[in-house]
């Protein structure tokens, strides 16, 4: 019946919504009871007892008193299964955004951004109904038939018999129905993820693909996936209007042999007419909560298909550095750090093998080797985004694992090669590393990176959209904007990866002098290719295929 428990344990801290919702959802049934008992003694007392006006006037306010309480409990139904809906929504994007952070860069880079773009919309929207439709839909349509059934039962029981005899047809077509529809729904929620995460890849490299001359063919593929897509969703939906129809023909041919049973008793004067009306406006009311359910079958697909994939999100395993077991602050930055027989691989492949070395506070290192040697491992593993095979970390004899990876991070200030720059200005961008920075530090920082001249020009300054990605800035400029937050952020720890790789020789001496003078007092380590970069450090380790094969310290330090 679509019911998850994995999915099910996001209602964590939130079932007495549900239950009022499920509450008020009774009250409904029960003042829809009373109201069909009051409506036949009516009818029944002026067409056949001829009573007037005023003999039934106690039980047309009656009436209509209960007409105000099933509107009141049919609001508070929807306010409440609204509520719940909008409730998940909220705390499941917010743990999977925190999840995602937790989990890091590297544990998803396998992982499509596209998919896990879908997951965190499209699949948290279908949570929405699932908790606010189709699970409260579920609770009524077995305790409401029920509550019906016990208030028949005493009336008449061979009604009662028929009811819970045909009763069963609308949940076995449901399950013979849905077993068929829950395969077509994953198929198309997969479909849906791949469609998302080829689209966002094709809009993401259309400059490559157009210099190629491969967007048509791009165009076409997405065509066929999206046609493919269309066809799964028609076929899903063609089975839940199926299910739809059937039930209703159920509920419709179950009240007709009701009608028809209870007809020719009443022409035989085998029961009296108020029970007889009394039965027959609670048959629809009987079969209306299997029939809303059947409705809302779609969503209940929907939503346990894009459960699966938010808990296996959620389930993922966290890396031992996203959640430290004490939150040590390093007030006084590191005295001395230490890589300790260190080895970094994957499942098939060795990156790092027993790596060794040591610096002390203010030093300046230098990181060397080939592409693909390690260097940029050593960065990661540093920050904190991949954790060693083997080894151990230590910052002033403390391991790393033990370290608040919050707090450690703090201290470290890092451009990558290829830094990441968000569509917003470019004061919003350089802020990133400090957001309470006054005017006055940022346009220091940018002046550090010999990229104050260029924002002058330009005619907002500091205000510019930069575009996604940083598109309107050139290689150059964004990798100075990238430096200007590191210098913003001003922390005793700095970590470069190729920082000049982008620059024309001019920049490139200017913002070596630049970053030469600043870090005087700072911690270093730079990965680099060019000699240039590395002429001030205090210690050169030569990585070559995962392996410290040289280590070099300046005879001024020796």
């Amino acid at each position: 019946m679509n019911v998850d428990h994995r999915t099910l344990s996001l209602l964590r801290g939130d079932r007495s919504t549900l239950i009022l919702s499920i509450t008020n959802g009774i009250l409904v049934t029960c003042f829809t009871i009373s109201q069909a008992y009051i409506l036949a003694y009516i009818i029944n007392a002026v067409f056949l007892s001829n009573k007037n006006l005023k003999d039934i006037f106690t039980y047309l306010l009656a009436f209509l008193l209960l007409s105000i309480l099933r509107s009141l409990a049919i609001w508070s139904t929807e306010i409440f299964s609204g509520f719940l809906g909008v409730k998940i929504k909220k705390k499941t994007r917010e743990l999977l955004t925190q999840q995602i952070i937790d989990i890091g860069s590297e544990e998803l880079k396998h992982e499509r951004s596209g998919e896990i773009a879908n997951t965190l919309t499209k699949g948290v929207e279908a949570l929405e109904s699932y908790f606010s439709q189709y699970l409260p839909s579920l609770f009524l349509a077995v305790l409401s038939p029920v509550i019906i059934l016990l208030v028949i039962f005493p009336n008449d029981l061979l009604s009662g018999f028929i009811l819970l005899l045909t009763a069963p047809l609308i949940p076995v077509f449901m399950y013979l129905i849905g077993s068929k529809a829950k395969s077509m729904t994953d198929k198309q929620w997969k479909t849906l993820s791949f469609l998302s995460s080829h689209f966002l890849d094709v809009l993401q490299g259309i400059t490559t693909l157009k210099l190629f001359g491969q967007a048509d063919n791009q165009y076409t593929k997405i065509s066929e996936v999206s046609e493919k897509f269309r066809i799964t969703t028609m076929k899903t939906l063609k089975v839940a209007f199926l299910s739809a129809f059937s039930l209703e023909l159920i509920a419709t041919l179950s009240t007709a042999i009701l009608a028809v049973s209870i007809g020719l008793r009443l022409v035989f004067a085998k029961i009296g007419f108020q029970e007889a009306l009394f039965i027959l406006i609670l048959a629809p009311e009987f079969y209306a909560p299997l029939r809303t359910l059947g409705a809302k079958f779609h969503s209940g697909m929907e939503g346990v298909s894009s459960g699966k994939r938010i808990y296996s999100l959620l389930n993922r395993k966290i890396p031992k550095s996203s959640s430290g077991k004490k939150k040590i602050l390093l007030k006084n930055g590191i005295t001395i750090l230490e890589f300790r027989d260190i080895s970094f691989g994957y499942s098939d492949k060795l990156i790092l093998n027993n790596i060794n070395f040591a610096f002390n506070q203010k030093e300046k290192i230098a990181i060397i080797g080939e592409t693909g040697s390690g260097k940029t491992t050593i960065a990661k593993l540093l920050l904190g985004l991949i954790t060693p095979t083997l080894g151990s970390i230590f910052i002033n004899d403390i391991n790393l694992s033990t370290i608040d990876i919050n707090s450690w991070r703090s201290q470290i200030s890092w451009v990558p090669q290829k830094p990441y720059l968000f569509n917003t200005s470019i004061k919003d961008n350089i802020c990133l590393s400090n957001p309470n920075a006054d005017k006055i530090k940022i346009k220091k920082a940018a002046m550090l990176a010999c990229l104050d001249d260029f924002i002058e020009t330009l005619p907002e300054g500091y205000n510019t959209i930069i575009g996604e990605r940083g598109t309107k800035l050139s290689g150059g400029q964004a990798q100075r904007l990238a430096l200007a937050r590191a210098f913003l952020r001003d922390t005793p720890i700095l970590i470069l990866d190729e920082p000049t790789s982008n620059l024309d020789p001019i920049y490139e001496e200017l913002i070596i002098k630049n970053l030469y003078q600043w870090s005087k007092d700072k911690t270093v380590i730079t990965i680099a290719h060019r000699l240039n970069t590395i002429i001030n450090s205090d210690i050169i380790l030569n990585i070559k295929d995962g392996v410290l094969s040289e280590k070099h310290i300046s005879k001024t330090h020796v």
